[in-house]
């Protein structure tokens, strides 16, 4: 937990390159096929072996809670479009998840937490991903409905990935965002360009929970705030615990003084459990009441953004090139 504390004060550099894999797939998850929010998996699985014939760079040894998997990139890419996004979105949007979920697989492929070609279904760490047996669970009678719309989208971008000056980019992506995405360095302090604050068009009347509140009493707001900063001074009134709010210019707040203690508006997210950054407070005589918009930490492609333009008549390459400025698609030979 010390390192958590650490981070949620500004002066986490030294820890960036360990949250720039940890921290893009939190709170990502997008609604279901009936837009209502994705469950965290909890699936049972077996090893099963590669393709014979995908080769030895396209790859991918999985880590799951119950075995490790050897599987071909594309095939992999299919669990984990099918995880990370509803099958019922737009073809457009759903290719676009594919190529960033396929950059953010080739990047991490010599610099991720575990051994160069592995990687792990936990969303918190690396990206989220289903077996087929989960699949036909979820999807029940319409399986065979919704797979081919996800292995259409998957085999329509088939070795694409996205590039930023020849390299793979940081492909991140969140699941909506309230008008605005936000740019790296006001999340993880390090500014990309192709990670800038872009315009994304979804409203709170197509996102499920676009909306969301959380409400503390004064006196659990005492115990998680001391357990995470235990150098906040929370002496005085109450509704002067939380002061010296700054936002970006995204609409989310940029950091804040905790009882004197200076967090990023990430960190107090994270500590809080609010849904992202975006959040306002309002104190009462009981308590206190935030209000928060979106859902993710609003870096790179917003999921509900990216099924608004394609609905809107984008196709994938504009959904990246809108959410990604700068990075254009590219094969893996080029990677």
């Amino acid at each position: 937990m010390k390192e958590l504390y650490a981070y949620l004060r500004l002066g986490a550099g030294t820890l960036l390159p360990f949250l720039l894999f940890l921290l893009p797939a939190l709170f990502l998850r997008p609604g279901t096929e009936e837009e209502t929010p994705l469950p965290e998996p909890t699936v049972t699985v077996t090893a099963t072996a590669a393709p014979a014939s995908a080769p030895e760079e396209t790859r991918v040894t999985l880590l799951t809670d119950s075995g490790t998997w050897e599987l071909g990139l594309e095939e992999y890419l299919f669990g984990v479009v099918a995880a990370e996004m509803p099958a019922a979105f737009p073809p457009e949007a759903l290719k676009a998840q594919a190529v960033a979920a396929r950059t953010d697989t080739v990047r991490r492929r010599g610099s991720s937490p575990h051994p160069p070609g592995t990687c792990c279904a936990d969303p918190g760490c690396c990206r989220a991903w289903l077996p087929d047996t989960a699949l036909r669970e979820r999807w029940g009678a319409d399986y065979d409905r919704w797979a081919a719309v996800i292995r259409q989208a998957v085999e329509e971008t088939a070795g694409t990935v996205l590039l930023y000056q020849g390299e793979p980019i940081l492909a991140v992506f969140h699941a909506c965002s309230p008008g605005s995405t936000e740019a790296s360095e006001n999340v993880w302090l390090e500014a990309l360009p192709y990670l800038r604050s872009v315009s994304s068009p979804e409203t709170a009347d197509s996102v499920p929970e676009y909306y969301s509140t959380a409400e503390f009493s004064w006196e659990e707001l005492r115990r998680v705030a001391l357990k995470a900063v235990p150098e906040a001074d929370l002496s005085g009134p109450e509704e002067d615990w939380l002061s010296g709010a700054e936002y970006t210019e995204s609409g989310r707040l940029r950091r804040v003084m905790l009882g004197g203690a200076e967090l990023t508006g990430s960190g107090l997210r994270m500590l809080l459990g609010l849904r992202s950054a975006a959040f306002t407070w309002t104190c009462g005589t009981e308590g206190i009441r935030f209000s928060v918009r979106g859902y993710g930490h609003g870096v790179g492609m917003s999921q509900y953004g990216a099924r608004q333009m394609a609905l809107d008549g984008a196709d994938w390459q504009e959904i990246l090139a809108h959410y990604y400025p700068g990075a254009v698609p590219g094969s893996l030979d080029q990677a």
